[in-house]
């Protein structure tokens, strides 16, 4: 996802630095920046098209981050079905630190 997004984001930014400082001047709405960009360079007729690809691109971006979230929630679960996160709890790492996953023990002083 990461690629992606720089390579849409440079394209933009490119496609809007071209077209000039007659479309960037403009006293234009910044969400609309890009369509004057592409329509200025090349023609009217592509109000449409741009409307429809950031509409599926934004779409696309909704879907992505809802899998990434739904596989993320379940990593944990998956982790201790297997009994791997009770691993740390039993040999007593991250214990002696606070916030560890297992109870500080007591040390008696003498």
């Amino acid at each position: 996802m990461f690629v992606d997004t720089i390579i849409v984001c440079t394209a933009t930014a490119f496609v809007i630095l071209i077209a000039g400082p007659d479309v960037w001047m403009a006293e234009a709405d910044p969400s609309t920046l890009t369509t004057l960009a592409i329509s200025h360079q090349l023609g009217g007729w592509t109000v449409l098209p741009m409307a429809i690809l950031i509409f599926v691109l934004a779409y696309s971006s909704i879907i992505a981050a809802y899998v990434y979230t739904d596989v993320n929630m379940d990593y944990p679960d998956r982790w201790q079905a297997l009994g791997v996160l009770d691993r740390p709890r039993r040999l007593g790492g991250l214990g002696h630190r606070r916030g560890g996953l297992s109870p500080r023990r007591r040390v008696e002083r003498r």
